[in-house]
């Protein structure tokens, strides 16, 4: 017997992304389910054993209270979890970073349990975590064994000063504030300080 569940979306859109979040869920077994849009809800049908369909309808139950709090957290802002504004994103960015730029830009924000809390409105945070995620992949080409602190400093400082990776290497090595040896690149002290030091030169 076919498990049936019908979850309200909003719309056509909504639904489509609803039913590509679950499809990608940990724990979602998708070779089990098909999927059907109706009336502005995502109708889901799971197959398998009794076992595969209830351990299915869990995974599904929760994919969808997580898609949930992501799209109100789009609209008003609150907390999501880093994982999926990575996913979002669709490349890493380094998660103090992120919160670094955010508390500089006036912005409150915190990391807690793996959840970023901020009152900043989706548009902002998507913003500054995808030209963190960009200055990222470009360091990366640069200097794949930099430290997670040269990163973070590289990375903030590029977005925070709206200069691209190499002149922020550039600058940040003119300075003292990092060292170059080979692939590798290490800051000289505290990051984050440094980083505050640095803007305000500017």
């Amino acid at each position: 017997m076919v498990l049936k569940l019908t979850l309200n979306c909003g719309s056509t859109e909504n639904c489509i992304e609803l039913a590509n979040f679950i499809l990608e869920y940990r724990g979602v077994n998708a070779s089990l389910i098909k999927y059907e849009v109706k009336n502005n809800c995502l109708e889901v049908l799971i197959y398998g054993t009794a076992a595969e369909k209830s351990n299915a309808k869990v995974a599904i139950l929760k994919a969808f209270r997580e898609w949930r709090r992501i799209t109100s957290w789009k609209k008003e802002g609150g907390e999501v979890e880093v994982k999926y504004l990575v996913k979002i994103i669709g490349k890493p960015f380094i998660t103090e970073a992120l919160v670094e730029v955010l508390n500089i830009d006036g912005i409150k924000a915190e990391v807690r349990d793996g959840r970023l809390k901020c009152n900043a409105g989706w548009n902002i945070i998507y913003s500054i975590a995808s030209k963190l995620a960009s200055a990222l992949e470009e360091l990366a080409h640069i200097y794949p064994k930099a430290s997670r602190s040269a990163k973070a400093l590289i990375t903030s400082y590029a977005v925070l000063a709206n200069v691209s990776v190499n002149e922020a290497l550039n600058y940040l090595r003119e300075t003292g504030a990092i060292s170059v040896s080979g692939h590798r690149v290490l800051v000289k002290k505290e990051w984050r300080c440094l980083l505050r030091e640095l803007l305000e030169r500017k």
